[in-house]
This record gives C-alpha cells, sequence and structure tokens, in this order.
C-alpha cells in the first residue's frame, strides 16, 4: 500500500518519466542492497524484542543508585490532536517513572490542539504534566527554553510534538547514567514512522564522532544535563530547524561527558513537510545549520566555510600558514605506475611547500635507475636494500624527514583533485587529530577504501568497499567527514610529531595492519583518525605486491587490539560484521 500510495504521488508531481526514472534507481539500488525496511522489521523481531523481553526492567529500576528526574520539553504548535496524544501517550508509557512532561503551546490557533492541551491538563492527576500557553509565537527555540522554564528536571530530553518515544527509553538512559556516571549529552538511535505508522528507515548511530559533526547532525533529539544546557546558552532564536543542531555543537564544545546508547529510542514521524521526511523541503533549516556551523568555526579559532546547500556539508578549512609535507613512496620496480603517480602530483597539485621522497626496495630492471635518474632533481631518492616490510620502509624515511608532516602514499595511486595535499593538512594541522585518509577509488570509480572498521570480516576491513561512488546509502556516510578508528597507509597524512610520539610503524608487521596498529596507537594517545572523502585518488590496489597477511599478524591484531575489534566506537553494534552476507545496513 506504501509504495502504491507513494508511485501515484511521483507520477502526480513528476511524471511518468520521473516515475519511469525512480523505478529504475529503485531497481539498481535492490541489486546491491536487499529491503532494508524489511530487514529492519526482522530485527525488531529477533533483537530487540528478544533483548526487551528479557530485561528485567523492575528490578534494575529498583536497584538504580540515581534516580534523577528527567524533564521532556515539549513545544507544542498546530500538530493534530491525535498526533499529540500519541506523542503524549508513549512519555505516559515509559517503565522509568521520574520524568515530568513539559508542554509549551506556542500560541497555537488550531483550536483542536489547544482543546486537548486544555483538556489534558484539567484531568491530569499524575502531576507530572506541565503545561502552558503562550500568548504570541516564538517559533521552536523560544518554545523549547519556555518549556525548560516550567521545568524542574536534573536532565532534559528533546522531543518534538509529533513524535513517539519508546517505552524503555528513558529506562535505558537512566541505565546509562548509572553505568557510566553523569553525563552532559546522551543520545540513542532512532527510526522513522510512515503514516500507516509502520517503523522505518532505522539509524544505527556510531558513538560520538566530532567530525561527523561537521556534515551532519546525528545526535538529534538528545538528553542534557540541566546544567550544560544553562551553561552553554539553552536554545537561540535565528536558528530554526537546526536549532538543536546549534545546541549540539556549542555543547560539544564545553565537555567530553558525551555517551551513545546503541538502542532505538525514538521514532520521528513522516508527515508531508516534516525533516523526518525530506530536510530538502525546508530551505531556512539548511540555512540555519549552515549558520551555526559557521558560528562553530569562529568559536573554534578556525577559519572556513561550509560548502554544499544539502546534507551532508561539506566543511573547508583555511591551512594555517605553510607547513612542510614530505610525500614518502616506496617503490619496487614497477615504474609505470610511479611515472603515473608523480605526474599526477606534479600536474594536480595546488599547495606548494612539499617534497617528494622514493624508497627503493630492491628494484631490479634497469629502467628503474634509469628513470630515477632522470628525476633525481625533482625528488629524493632513498635506497633501502633489505626485505621487503612496509612498516620499516617507511620508517627509515620518516626518520630522515625534517618536514612538519608526512603523507605515506602508495606508487599505485593517482591524483584526482588540486586540493588534496591541502584537504587533508586541514584536518591533519588540528591538536586532536592524529591520521588523516581520504577516499580512493578504483579504475571503475567503485570505492576502494573510505575508511577501515575494526572486526568487519576479521580484523578489519575497509568502509564501501567496492560499492558505487554515487552510493548515498545509508544516510549519506560515504561522503561525509567523520571519524574511524583506522584510515589506510596507502594515503595517509599526519604529523612528524605525532608519528614519532606513538614509535612510528610496527615493524614487527610487515606485510599488514601496520595503517591499523599505527592509528590505533595514535587513538590510545588520545587523538582521533578522520576521513575525508573530499580528497579523491585512484588506487590501483597492490599492482606492486601481491596483498597478504600472515597468521602472525592475525593473531598479533587480535591480542592486542581486541578490545576495537570486538566494539569499534564507530561502527554500530547493530550492522552487520560478516562480509560473506549482503550488506545489512554495513557500511
Amino acid at each position: 500500500m506504501y509504495y502504491f500510495e507513494r508511485s501515484k504521488e511521483v507520477l502526480k508531481n513528476e511524471g511518468i518519466l520521473g516515475l519511469l526514472k525512480r523505478a529504475a534507481g529503485k531497481l539498481k539500488r535492490l541489486s546491491i542492497y536487499p529491503d532494508q525496511n524489511k530487514l529492519y522489521a526482522t530485527w525488531i523481531e529477533n533483537v530487540e524484542k528478544v533483548y526487551l523481553s528479557g530485561e528485567d526492567f523492575r528490578k534494575q529500576i529498583s536497584e538504580f543508585k540515581k534516580s534523577p528526574k528527567i524533564s521532556i520539553l515539549m513545544p507544542v504548535y498546530n500538530v493534530d490532536s491525535q498526533i499529540l496524544k500519541e506523542a503524549v501517550a508513549s512519555v505516559m508509557s515509559q517503565w522509568y517513572e521520574n520524568w515530568e512532561l513539559c508542554l509549551y503551546d506556542d500560541a497555537s490557533t488550531n483550536q483542536n490542539t489547544i482543546k486537548y492541551l486544555e483538556e489534558l491538563q484539567a484531568n491530569d492527576r499524575t502531576g507530572k504534566l506541565k503545561i502552558k500557553f503562550g500568548e504570541e509565537n516564538q517559533n521552536i527555540s523560544g518554545a523549547t527554553n519556555e518549556a525548560f522554564a516550567i521545568s524542574s528536571g536534573e536532565y532534559l530530553m528533546l522531543m518534538d510534538n509529533d513524535d513517539i518515544l519508546h517505552s524503555h527509553a528513558l529506562y535505558e538512559i537512566v541505565k546509562l547514567l548509572n553505568k557510566k556516571g553523569d553525563q552532559d549529552l546522551v543520545y540513542f538511535d532512532e527510526d522513522k514512522l510512515d503514516k500507516f505508522g509502520t517503523r522505518i528507515e532505522p539509524w544505527f548511530k556510531p558513538d560520538f564522532s566530532p567530525e561527523l559533526m561537521w556534515s551532519m547532525m546525528y545526535p538529534t533529539h538528545a538528553v542534557y544535563s540541566r546544567e550544560i544546557f544553562e551553561k552553554s546558552g539553552k536554545m537561540r532564536k535565528g536558528y530554526e530547524g537546526s536549532q538543536d543542531y546549534d545546541l549540539c555543537l556549542r555543547v560539544m564544545e564545553l565537555t567530553e561527558r558525551i555517551e551513545h546508547i546503541p538502542w532505538v529510542l525514538y521514532s520521528w514521524r513522516k508527515v508531508e513537510g516534516s525533516t523526518a521526511s525530506d530536510i530538502k523541503g525546508k530551505s531556512y533549516a539548511i540555512d540555519s545549520a549552515k549558520k551555526a556551523l559557521r558560528d562553530a568555526l569562529g568559536r573554534r579559532g578556525l577559519k572556513g566555510e561550509i560548502i554544499h546547500d544539502f546534507y551532508p556539508f561539506l566543511p573547508v578549512l583555511e591551512v594555517a600558514g605553510s607547513p612542510s609535507i614530505e610525500i614518502i613512496i616506496p617503490i619496487k620496480d614497477k615504474i609505470e605506475l610511479l611515472k603515473t603517480c608523480l605526474e599526477s602530483i606534479w600536474e594536480n597539485t595546488s599547495y606548494n611547500n612539499y617534497s617528494v621522497t622514493v624508497v627503493d626496495n630492491n628494484s631490479e630492471l634497469e629502467e628503474t635507475k634509469e628513470y630515477l635518474g632522470q628525476i633525481k632533481d625533482k625528488v629524493r631518492v632513498l635506497d633501502y636494500p633489505h626485505e621487503y616490510n612496509f612498516s620499516a620502509i617507511n620508517n627509515f624515511a620518516a626518520k630522515q624527514s625534517r618536514a612538519d608532516y608526512i603523507l605515506f602514499l602508495n606508487n599505485d595511486t593517482k591524483v584526482v583533485n588540486s586540493d588534496w595535499l591541502s584537504g587533508l593538512l586541514m584536518w591533519a594541522q588540528q591538536k586532536e587529530i592524529g591520521a588523516v585518509g581520504c577516499k580512493l577509488l578504483c579504475p571503475d570509480r567503485k570505492v576502494q577504501h573510505a575508511g577501515i572498521l575494526l572486526g568487519v570480516g576479521g580484523v578489519a576491513n575497509h568502509a564501501y568497499y567496492r560499492q558505487p561512488e554515487e552510493n548515498n546509502f545509508y544516510f549519506n556516510q560515504l561522503h561525509c567527514v567523520r571519524n574511524y578508528l583506522a584510515v589506510t597507509g596507502a594515503c595517509m597524512m599526519l604529523s612528524k610529531a605525532k608519528f614519532d610520539e606513538v614509535g612510528g610503524f610496527n615493524e614487527e608487521l610487515p606485510l599488514a595492519f601496520n595503517d591499523v596498529d599505527l592509528c590505533l596507537k595514535l587513538y590510545e594517545k588520545g587523538y582521533r583518525n578522520v576521513y575525508t572523502p573530499y580528497v579523491e585518488l585512484y588506487h590501483y590496489e597492490s599492482k606492486s605486491r601481491d596483498p597478504q597477511v600472515s597468521e602472525y599478524e592475525d593473531k598479533y591484531m587480535q591480542g592486542k587490539w581486541s578490545g576495537f575489534i570486538n566494539n569499534d566506537p564507530y561502527y554500530n553494534p547493530n550492522l552487520n560484521k560478516d562480509l560473506n552476507k549482503k550488506p545489512v545496513w554495513s557500511l
């Protein structure tokens, strides 16, 4: 029924050609991905319902050492009374009972909305409902602050007047607070309700990824401590449509006490014209989001701009000064690959303060010596006459480097965009950032690398591997600046100081996982690793060496990094890890 109604709508608005185009796109996507909503229905039955049926929540709640009051702030404006009734009922059904619902009517003109609120107020026997009627419309930011003014809870949850809160939501939040201690921001997974009330489009989110916030607002309807909400300045008028984005950006600058709950606790209702249905229909929300991001740049002492008039946004930061970059390229013969790589660098690099070092590891062909002789005025050539060891080769070159930043680059790559070095450097310059990686494409423009996922198909594997580059699957994550635990050493930039701080590459890992190990050492030191999709290179994947993983390297990684392999914070535990299965919400 849903698809029939949707087809009629598309036919009406876009004509027969539009309908056929959408149908063709749907068939193409189905050839790659199974029906995600059917998979989600299965997940609800086999995972969520099983989990909830096994939770002895009454016993858990009775054992909570902390039982804070949670104030749910709900601005109300001209919402259908039946939808508002369902939203209120979802709050009333909460397992955890120490809550209050603060409804502020923002001068509604719909008399049915006002009548329902008046009846709700008159018939309340719980003492948990606080309702106030405004005399003039203040928009959602002002209305949320008004709801806050009548609240008394230690924690505040933001909730729209047409959405649904799942019965275990507040229980899960307070359970986390008891386990993790006081937090300033708690967010959770979510889904949407179609017009028939069916749960669809789940969003299983990563743990807190600060760089992802530059591309999109993903914590959405989160829970804030009362203290941080006030300290941040509460909601600000002038950011309507993205007021929560602005709030979250300010809050994350004030605290590191941010936690994520990997359960779906909240359902957005997809109604015509809503952000949940399509943010593109709300240009003011996009404008407000970009304004909030520009403000964040200024507060953080960064210069730059926010590109795109749609999600995901593209942050372009100004490079501070003109630091030196050394590009280190190991080779063994295969001069045709090196020529392609070097010529693409020389022809397509707008950043000037860089040098290239080629490390020759036992090349045997005369043409290699001839070519290296020809380019000696353009590159430095180092001889590494020992057994192949990726880690040792790169460490050897890095130790001799006097550059501010090092870029490790495979010889079987080709630069695509001219601002690639500055595109990596803008992130590598940030004091809290460790390694920076980019989007690597196969010659057919399918994805070769878009970040590395731990525990997927074994120790680690590339995100979006061999998926179409134009892919917007799973909330456009492929096209977002975001954090991963690791990025590939085929194209990786980081400061020389940070590289030295963690001891460089581990030479016990000569063939595989040395890049992952380096990134995890950086992460353990408190640095975040970043993937940026707006730097693109072609990668002719392992044309120089046969890809191999030794049993020792596999065991080493499983032994040293099992915690991250079993629990990658940037890959939700509800997502698929089995490469033998079709993707199940898989990145």
